[in-house]
């Protein structure tokens, strides 16, 4: 995944932050637990495209943030121009629509 700007995020802060985006729901986790590295490719592609077709800009932009960039609420919200509390909107939004398509992508997968 790259940064708006063409930017490319490989540091390892930002490869650890990413796993936590990427980390499903308990429930989920031990289904993730029985894929091989070929299917976790597949869904960091798959979660990638859901995140450029389903969210909208401004959800991208705040789910980055906060998970590659490790920023704060407060730290989106002013970097935004919004209040914490529509930046914490915003990400809720945005990881609602990336949580169900995981679970979507986990059933394809099994």
């Amino acid at each position: 995944m790259t940064v708006r700007g063409g930017e490319a995020k490989n540091s390892l802060a930002t490869s650890e932050s990413l796993d936590v985006f990427y980390t499903l729901d308990p429930q989920d986790a031990e289904m993730m637990e029985n894929c091989n590295n070929a299917q976790r490719e597949r869904m960091r592609k798959y979660i990638n495209a859901v995140m450029e077709i389903m969210l909208t800009a401004r959800q991208r932009q705040v789910v980055w943030m906060y998970y590659a960039e490790g920023k704060t609420m407060t730290e989106i919200a002013a970097a935004l121009g919004i209040s914490p509390r529509g930046a914490r909107r915003v990400l809720g939004a945005g990881m609602r629509k990336i949580e169900k398509q995981k679970k979507i992508f986990l059933k394809m997968e099994h």
